[in-house]
Parts: C-alpha cells; structure tokens; sequence
C-alpha cells in the first residue's frame, strides 16, 4: 500500500512541472523586418498610382497590406503557441482537403488578370494555391516521419514524391510559379525526438534549481570578486571531480538515448574492419563521407577504419585507447582548425598524448579538413589512407585545397579518377542555373 501511494505521489509531482517553451525571437525579429521591408517597397511602387486610382489617397494599398500583415503576425503567434504534435491528426484531412480546393479552382475559380486561381464565398476571396504550400510542408514532414527508414533508399523517395504529385500537379495547371517554388525544394532525412522521450532522461526540479542559481538582478549576489590567489587557485582546482565525472554521466545519457531511439551513441565510436591497421580519428562532417571510403575500400581488400569523436571535452583517453582495433598501427587525426604556431591542431594533441599516457605505439599524423566550410570530397579521404600506406606519411598535412604556398597539401585525384562511393541506386544531378531561380536551394 505504501508504494502505491508513494508512486501515486510521484506521477502527480510530475504533472505539476511546468515545461518551458522555446521562442526564436531571432526568426520573429527577421520576419517583422522583412514584412515591414516589404511594405516600405509597396508604397514606394504604388503611391504615385493609388492616388490617382484611390481618389487621393496615396496609402491605400499599403494600409491594404498592412492589415493582412497584422492578421498575419497575429495568426503567426496564435499558431506558435500549439504543439507541432497537434497538427498531426489533421494532416491527411487537409492535404485530401486541399487537393478538392485546387480542383474546384480549375472549375469554379474566379478569374483574374486571365488566370484561375481564386475562390470566392461571398465577402472572402482566397488562393488555395498559396495555404497549399504549408500544407504540403506540413504533409510531407508527417510522411517523412514515419517513413523514416523507406526513405533511406530511392523508391521511399520515389514514394513519397508520388503521394504530394496530385496537389503539385493541381497547383501548376493554374499557378505555374508556385508549382515551381514547390517541386524546387529538397528533401532532408531527419529522425524529431519527441519531447516525452527526452523529459523522462531530464530531472527538471534539477534544471529548476540551476536555473535559481543564476546571476539574477532582481536577487543579487557576489561570487569570487574577493579572493586572494591560493584561494582562487583551490577553487579553480575544486572542479577537477566534476570534469572527470562528467564522461560517465553522457555514456550513461548515450545508452539511455540508444534505448529508447534505437541509436548508437559512444563517446567514441568506431566504424570499419576490426583489425583494421590504419584509422582515421575525426570529428563532425567529414565522418559521414569517411564512411563511404571505407566501405569502398574494404570491400576491396583494404583494411581501414574510423573513430567519430562525440565527447572532446572532457576528453575519455581510456575509451578512445578501448575504440581504437589493436591492429591499427598508423592513425591520421584530421581537426577542422588551425593552431598557428602549435605543435599540432587540439584533437591530435589529445590523440598523441593518450596513446603516449596509455604506453601504446602507433605512428601518429595529424591534418586538416574544413576550414571555412572548404568541401572535404571522398577524394580527400582516400587520400589521407594513402598517405598512410607511406613508410614516413606527411605530419600536418591539409586535404581538400591545392597549397602551392606552403606546400602542406596530400596530392588527390581528379572527381574523374576517383572511385564512386556512393551507395548502390543513387541517383545524382548536376544543376546549372541563374541566381533567384530556385536552384540554389534544389
């Protein structure tokens, strides 16, 4: 009886946490500029015309517009304020609902300026074509949630694409500019998090509490402004536990993540043969292109890997040693900075020393990838295993440019000569076009 009072106890104490809410007022802030950016440019283009048409009245369309805007800021914010869970219900209702809208546009719309595209009831006039865009949206990110594994290959892409081809083809045989703004978008695989997932891992009294710990005005508080050296030394060594702890405390939110999303997540995990002798250790974008190299090569009788870094601070120099396949004995550490005037990038410096701290041997060089956003191909990465094969491989090398000032560059090969990695039934394009018609994004 008791612990069913005391669970009983526990479910109603987390109903009465209150759940914050994330608000991008830097997005808000961009749309109220370039509404009202807008409306400055449509004033400037009709005053001269409104006030000979509009009886002297030179605002005319822009009080017409300003007042759609503020309906529409004031729908905006309605709309923010509800759950993105909350449309799901409704998703197949209106995107079957909009499809019958644009095809009594064919039928029954008003006409204007030559063209099909309004339905009037009554006072109220609207262009489905233009609320079919967020439809759509809305449709697809639905489809593509839970299709999440269909669309790892081509025919769930195909697939999906199918489903919205009804309500694009309706749309362009009376808005052919809109069908193209809607067919010249991309589609990006994501898997959401629910929030019900994640708050179960989150104490949020604990979040609560350091969240009232914070430097408040309202409640003010001196901290460290008055101390002598021996005591802000101790204090700044007092930390030393909760950074050591700290790698224990993410494995453990890694495994509880992995058990309920199905993932992966190690502080360091590792990807290729398991007796590899040469590995790559890297962080961030290039993994994923690293990736493809690696199956390439090892299907074809190579023996390499790699280990993605997902914890660097605080650095576990045990459970890198652990990652790394006894076999490996020569290891490139690519870093996407540039310590001028070091020894060698962050993450190399941290690679040499666990392996020196850990009395573990392996020839150790260190590169670059990335800076500005430079393009890190699959030339690059088979280059780097390369360079490996070499008795004396390159320390400090570059990837990815053509350095003919210090001469730090591993030479690569042509997209020509490069071996194609990608998976088996993609499909790839090439794109030429002008700005501002819509390439850029496709």
């Amino acid at each position: 009886m008791s612990q069913n009072r005391t669970v009983s106890g526990q479910k109603k104490k987390r109903k009465r946490v209150k759940t914050e809410k994330y608000f991008d007022y830097s997005l808000l802030f961009i749309v109220i500029f370039l509404v009202c950016f807008g409306l400055v440019m449509i004033y400037s283009t009709s005053a001269y015309n409104s006030q000979i048409v509009n009886e002297g009245d030179s605002f005319y369309y822009l009080k017409r517009q300003g007042m759609f805007a503020l309906l529409g800021f004031t729908g905006m914010i309605f709309i923010s304020r509800i759950p993105y869970n909350f449309w799901k219900r409704f998703t197949f209702i209106a995107y079957i609902g909009m499809n019958i809208l644009l095809a009594i546009v064919l039928v029954y719309g008003a006409a204007s300026h030559g063209q099909k595209r309004w339905i009037e009831i009554g006072p109220l006039r609207f262009q489905p074509s233009e609320i079919a865009k967020a439809v759509l949206i809305v449709f697809l990110a639905h489809v593509a949630s839970q299709s999440v594994n269909q669309l790892k290959n081509w025919r769930g892409v195909v697939k999906c694409f199918a489903l919205t081809l009804p309500m694009i083809v309706l749309v362009t045989v009376s808005n052919l500019s809109t069908g193209i703004i809607l067919l010249s978008h991309e589609i990006q695989k994501i898997a959401v998090w629910d929030f019900d997932d994640l708050k179960d891992m989150c104490p949020m009294d604990a979040v609560k509490a350091f969240k009232e710990h914070a430097l408040n005005p309202e409640h003010p508080a001196m901290r460290g402004s008055h101390e002598n050296g021996d005591i802000f030394f101790q204090h700044r060594e007092a930390c030393n536990s909760y950074y050591d702890n700290l790698p224990a405390v993410v494995e453990k939110y890694m495994g509880k993540v992995n058990e309920k999303l199905g993932t992966n997540y190690q502080l360091f995990n590792y990807y290729g043969a398991p007796d590899a002798d040469r590995v790559i250790v890297a962080m961030g974008s290039i993994n994923d292109v690293a990736e493809e190299v690696i199956d390439y090569l090892n299907a074809h009788g190579e023996k390499v890997g790699l280990i993605k870094v997902r914890l660097f601070r605080p650095f576990a120099a045990d459970k890198l040693i652990a990652a790394i396949p006894e076999t490996a004995k020569k290891i490139a550490v690519l870093d996407r900075t540039k310590e001028p005037g070091a020894q060698g990038e962050p993450l190399f410096m941290d690679v040499v020393t666990a392996f020196a701290t850990a009395g573990r041997q392996a020839k150790i060089i260190g590169g670059r990838y990335g800076l500005s956003s430079k393009d890190t191909p699959p030339a690059s990465v088979f280059a780097v295993y390369d360079e490996l094969k070499k008795d004396e491989p390159k320390n400090q090398f570059t990837v990815g440019i053509v350095d003919d000032v210090t001469h730090l560059s591993l030479t690569e090969k042509s997209r020509e000569e490069t071996p194609n990695t990608a998976a088996e039934g993609t499909i790839e394009c090439k794109f030429w076009g002008l700005g501002g018609d819509g390439t850029v994004g496709a």
